[in-house]
């Protein structure tokens, strides 16, 4: 029985900035999930070199609205949060995957709307029956640790993760938590003491630091270098598998409610070369995508403002 229904699709642009592809193309879906009446979201991102796929990541989402609530971020502006069922996720990346061709690489990822580390056993699950269907796949996570025992809990698997991304655009507790509105609980330390076992556990495996640009908050040498030292402290060096993504912030109506505002491209790139002047090569920029209003969560935003078109 289908658990969702396809409402729209949008076509994007995502300059990729750093290494040997330069762009990822993008399609969008906006599907209505019929348990809850309430849009949900997932994507395909086609990475290509002169036109033609050399693998694509189909991201998915796995609850609606988000509890986290990050400051730049609508995906927690749609109220309560609400976690999909297995087979929720899973038709996600079967509607998406039936229109990819047969030979081309798929990464499932696991960064759209929802925060993996507090439904470990869910991501698990979801993941074994996809490997099922699509014996070559690979996955990936994205996550800003709000429960840093799901981090481990997912370490102690075989899957193929590819990588696991962890937001971190700040070395300060204080100021990491006023970006984390609705997770009082949020710890840098026992995160990164949760990377660290990760990484000892799955060597294998890339780790990747989203540092997001804000105008103002973190866009400065000081507080990337705070970054790169809280790392170390932590024993966690951007070296071999572990790097660090300088990332442009994407426009968001709750962004500019909340006053913030990404940095230009020039700052970008300075703290770029700040960072390799230092000797950390493993260090890129990942750029904004071209269209910013289908970014973080804003069209199911959108869709649920318009209820379906009714």
């Amino acid at each position: 029985m289908k658990t969702l229904t396809l409402i729209k699709r949008y076509s994007d642009c995502y300059p990729y900035v750093g290494h040997y592809f330069n762009q990822q193309k993008a399609q969008r879906y906006i599907f209505k999930i019929n348990r809850l009446n309430k849009p949900i979201e997932a994507s395909a991102y086609h990475q290509q070199i002169d036109g033609h796929d050399i693998k694509i990541a189909i991201e998915l989402s796995s609850m609606f609205s988000c509890p986290i609530g990050c400051k730049f971020c609508a995906s927690g502006s749609l109220g309560k949060s609400e976690i999909l069922t297995e087979d929720e996720i899973i038709e996600q990346a079967v509607y998406i995957a039936s229109v990819i061709k047969k030979t081309t690489p798929i990464h499932f990822c696991y960064q759209g709307i929802g925060e993996p580390s507090l439904i470990p056993e869910l991501i698990i699950n979801v993941s074994k029956r996809l490997l099922k269907l699509y014996p070559a796949c690979k996955f990936k996570l994205s996550t800003m640790g709000a429960n840093p025992g799901g981090i481990i809990e997912l370490a102690f698997t075989d899957l193929p993760f590819e990588s696991i991304q962890i937001t971190l655009p700040h070395f300060n507790q204080v100021e990491l938590k006023k970006m984390f509105v609705k997770w009082p609980a949020y710890s840098v330390v026992n995160v990164l003491k949760a990377v660290k076992v990760f990484h000892l556990l799955r060597p294998g495996v890339k780790i990747k630091f989203n540092y997001t640009c804000i105008k103002g908050f973190n866009d400065n040498k000081q507080t990337i270098k705070g970054v790169i030292g809280v790392l170390k402290d932590n024993g966690i060096t951007l070296t071999d598998n572990i790097e660090l993504k300088i990332s442009f912030l994407n426009p968001t109506d709750i962004s500019s409610q909340n006053k913030l505002s990404s940095s230009g491209r020039e700052k970008h790139y300075e703290l770029l070369k700040f960072v390799q002047n230092s000797g950390i090569s493993n260090c890129y920029v990942f750029g904004a995508m071209k269209n910013i209003k289908v970014g973080c969560g804003q069209l199911i935003v959108a869709s649920a403002k318009n209820q379906w078109g009714s």
